[in-house]
């Protein structure tokens, strides 16, 4: 994808912005509180968090499996086994990830509480990064030939397309009635959307001058990552539309849950999951 490209060309633009990165890393890692969730040799990463629950995508047993922490009893269970599963997202009881078993990404789910799997998507096409709250899930969906954001309402099994025409979404978010994706439109302008469920209107939250990726939402805030001028990650309220000043400058892949951030970070030679709290 065209975000993933200048992603890719950024990132290689220069050396001094590396060292940059790694020094700000470094120093923000020393003036924050964080509690390291995974200590073994192989890479965890796409960490989810909510309430006691942590999620990551695991390579410690030679594939990509998906695992589960519960922060209360320190307990880590693994959720997949044999099969290529990425990307999840927890809330409540549900667990949700990307899964290659059939060929091709379907959506999986995984009920915490009955210890349940049942697939969301089985059709031909690519079905990637979901979220999940409640009783509705979210997702990348190519079926059109673009990538375009579903949403399904579990109870009633009943799948609607959120958006039509855009060249690309790459990653999307859910929480009560709102959806929010980062996207980039016919233009080439990149940006923030916002859906809302009970309404079915759509707006733009943020755009111009930004690249984000990354995104998660909670109450009216987001987080993501901006890959414009450099890696940085951003919260911002949508409800008083101001700009939240977070401990770090920047760390992958991060999701957060009330005052919790969870992100992987490779300080220890692998890719680690870590969590803060603001």
């Amino acid at each position: 994808m065209k975000a993933i490209i200048k992603i890719h060309s950024i990132a290689l633009a220069s050396v001094s912005l590396v060292l940059f990165l790694i020094l700000v890393s470094s120093t923000a890692s020393a003036s924050i509180t964080e509690t390291r969730i995974t200590t073994n040799t192989a890479d965890q990463t796409h960490p989810s968090v909510w309430s006691n629950y942590i999620v990551w995508q695991d390579a410690r047993n030679g594939g990509s499996d998906i695992y589960l922490q519960n922060l209360a009893t320190k307990v880590q269970t693994r959720v997949t086994k044999g099969v290529d599963a990425e990307n999840p997202r927890v809330s409540g009881d549900k667990i949700v990830w990307q899964d290659k078993r059939n060929g091709n990404w379907d959506i999986y789910m995984y009920e915490i509480s009955k210890k349940k799997t049942t697939p969301i998507t089985l059709n031909a096409a690519d079905q990637t990064k979901p979220s999940v709250y409640g009783n509705y899930i979210t997702w990348i969906d190519t079926r059109n030939g673009g990538y375009d954001v579903y949403l399904q309402n579990l109870a009633t099994k009943v799948q609607t397309r959120v958006t039509s025409g855009i060249p690309a979404v790459w990653s999307s978010a859910i929480y009560g009635n709102k959806i929010v994706w980062c996207y980039e439109d016919t233009r080439g302008v990149e940006g923030i959307m916002m859906y809302d469920i009970s309404t079915k209107q759509k707006n733009t939250i943020l755009s111009s001058g930004m690249m984000p990726y990354s995104i998660s939402i909670y109450g009216n805030r987001i987080m993501y990552n901006d890959y414009f001028n450099a890696p940085f990650t951003s919260m911002y309220d949508f409800g008083t539309k101001k700009w939240i000043n977070l401990p770090f400058n920047f760390v992958e892949n991060p999701t957060f849950y009330s005052n919790k951030i969870v992100y992987q970070d490779t300080r220890n030679g692998n890719s680690d999951i870590y969590m803060t709290q603001i």
